[in-house]
């Protein structure tokens, strides 16, 4: 291979530096081009070509070694003409050795700062800080130029925490009064006993009242049976087993005596059977008119009792509730896939439930992230 030279065409002279794999058989010694003449090239090539290959590889031989062997092949040479034997050349295998690669610098690369010379007379002359004013029209604003004077967050000015005097004997019965009031207790009697009549004067004219039914056992309800019955459901959510009748269970294996002291199982499934938390005859359909009552007021209780600190979270989450409903979701990655989405805002301190929302697919309701997170941001 001949020695290329700074005459050559500037393609040949690109294809024998970056061509990937390329090996070269002789030394060559770039420091006849001239930069400006290759970079000039490398500008051309790279609008011809769309690319510039950004490493070449090189393998050190020494000057005076040979890159070729010459192996005489007698078999070869069928000419009479040519009496004396061919020669074959043959790659010598060599050791490849550590790749260099070659920074060659893009035409609209933008030049390194210079340090200016100290004895000049632009050195004499006064930096401005990095950290200086704003402009006056940018501070208006609340924007800034630099990262040194950014505008601090707003005050927080409200008063977080508990909203309610603590005193030494409280307990956790006195932070349930809080939340399930007495009022609330006298809405549950007075719903439940009202759909009782419903069903009683329903089942009449239907004339399906059977006779050994412990619905004829039934008594209106009063308040202290409202109490003991939220109670026993509490304790169902703690200690749970495959039956409700297991609960008033005699048997060792499975007795809880708790519950029986309350009242019986007849009396707790007849309440169980007519608890209601509604006026039928007020519908006026709403998906959550069910729950309409109560909803509004743990809303209420929640933000009068506790308010949030500076941190708050607002997260999705799902109600477990696999009964006929419209509003029933699934969600696969969720601890509990199938049943009620909810929103909810928390505090990131105390993880306090400050406000939630039923999605409960309202067509007149936004869902989008922005507009949720403004209703449950309101009262803050």
């Amino acid at each position: 291979m001949e020695r290329p030279s700074s005459s050559r065409n500037i393609f040949q002279i690109l294809d024998f530096f970056v061509t990937e794999g390329s090996d070269i058989e002789e030394e060559f010694d770039n420091s006849d081009l001239d930069p400006d003449y290759i970079e000039s090239g490398i500008s051309k090539r790279s609008k011809s070509t769309g690319r510039i290959r950004k490493k070449a590889r090189f393998r050190s031989r020494s000057r005076s070694s040979s890159s070729y062997e010459t192996d005489t092949d007698y078999s070869s040479s069928s000419d009479p003409s040519h009496p004396g034997p061919s020669k074959r050349k043959r790659k010598k295998k060599k050791t490849r050795s550590r790749p260099r690669s070659i920074s060659v610098p893009s035409p609209g690369a933008r030049p390194a700062p210079i340090d200016p010379d100290p004895d000049s007379d632009d050195a004499e002359m006064p930096q401005a800080p990095e950290d200086s004013e704003p402009e006056p029209e940018a501070a208006e604003d609340g924007w800034v130029r630099n990262m040194h004077n950014f505008p601090l967050p707003p005050p927080f000015p409200a008063n977080p925490g508990i909203q309610f005097q603590v005193e030494d004997d409280f307990s956790p019965k006195k932070a349930y009064d809080l939340i399930i009031t007495n009022d609330l207790i006298k809405f549950f009697k007075a719903e439940t006993n009202r759909y009782a009549r419903e069903v009683f004067a329903i089942r009449r004219e239907k004339g399906d009242l059977k006779e050994h039914s412990r619905i004829h056992q039934w008594t209106a309800v009063k308040q202290i049976d409202i109490q003991g019955f939220l109670l026993i459901l509490i304790h169902m959510a703690l200690i749970t087993k495959h039956e409700i009748e297991d609960y008033w269970s005699t048997k060792g294996i499975i007795h809880s005596p708790f519950v029986g002291k309350i009242m019986s199982r007849n009396r707790f499934q007849n309440i169980l059977s007519m608890f209601h938390l509604c006026n039928n005859q007020h519908y006026g359909h709403d998906p959550l008119f069910k729950l309409r009552h109560m909803y509004d007021h743990l809303r209420q209780t929640f933000q009068a009792l506790f308010v949030p600190y500076q941190n708050v979270a607002l997260d999705e989450t799902i109600c477990g509730w696999r009964g006929p409903l419209r509003f029933t979701i699934y969600i696969k990655d969720k601890p509990v896939s199938r049943g009620i989405k909810l929103y909810m805002l928390t505090d990131s301190n105390s993880a306090f439930v400050f406000d939630f929302e039923v999605y409960a697919m309202e067509s007149h309701i936004s869902n989008r992230p922005h507009d949720v997170v403004m209703r449950l941001m309101a009262p803050l």
